[in-house]
């Protein structure tokens, strides 16, 4: 249960990293932090996580505003990725604020271990699609699809560095759809369990692009299960370097 004291991450895995960055310049103005005498198991069990974060509202505020001061000192000792993520789990140490770190709150990478995919896995083969779209089930679902990866099936492909910076504007088509049916098809390249969390991903992610757009903006934008019937909006085939590929 959240509560005060108590916040709650998604484990990352990336160990005492954080504290191993020059933290005599990150502490430059807290030379007396409780971070500092943080014991290594602590360090690995309760810091070593990442968005969602869930707290109460006191304890996001506060370490919000610590970790708005600490991460520019993060970044000046780590130029590296997952930088202001550590800046966090810093704050958090200087707060005396351990996560309880959570592996169902998120999917990323479809091989990953240590994440939300069992709750995946054990959908049959013609609920992946299904489920991904469906707003009653969510209950049941990690709360978040982190697209780091890229996700291929087949002729299906979807991955964030492939997507144009304007991709959610109104003068973009939507993605393309792949079909509900896609279960019924086999690839042998890829193994059962990933091809489903491959179509988990793929479905859910272009069922919410249109959710995601502004209504206001978008008029036209039809929504959820419509998407196909947005007059113009879809094209038969959609840039292979901007959004889904399918031919």
């Amino acid at each position: 249960m959240i509560t005060h004291g108590r916040p709650w991450a998604s484990i990352y895995g990336f160990g005492d990293v954080p504290l191993r960055v020059d933290l005599k310049h990150v502490y430059a103005n807290h030379t007396d932090s409780p971070a500092l005498l943080v014991p290594t198991e602590e360090q690995i069990n309760n810091y070593a996580g990442g968005p969602p974060y869930m707290s109460t509202r006191r304890d996001m505020f506060a370490i919000v505003n610590i970790w708005c001061e600490l991460v520019p000192r993060v970044h000046h000792v780590y130029q590296a990725l997952l930088g202001e993520l550590y800046g966090w789990s810093l704050a958090a140490a200087h707060l005396r604020l351990p996560h309880t770190l959570a592996t169902s709150f998120m999917i990323s990478a479809t091989g990953i271990r240590g994440e939300g995919w069992p709750l995946i896995d054990q959908l049959k083969d013609d609920e992946v699609c299904e489920f991904s779209t469906s707003r009653e089930k969510e209950v049941k679902l990690p709360y978040v699809v982190h697209y780091s990866q890229s996700y291929w099936l087949g002729k299906w492909f979807i991955g964030k560095y492939r997507l144009e910076k304007e991709f959610l504007s109104c003068e973009k088509p939507l993605l393309l759809e792949p079909p509900m049916t896609i279960h019924q098809s086999r690839w042998e390249a890829i193994r059962r369990k990933d091809e489903n969390r491959s179509r988990y991903c793929k479905t859910g992610a272009v069922h919410d692009l249109p959710n995601n757009r502004s209504v206001e903006r978008c008029s036209d934008v039809v929504q959820g299960s419509n998407v196909r019937e947005g007059a113009g909006k879809l094209r038969k085939v959609i840039h292979f370097s901007s959004q889904f590929r399918s031919e």
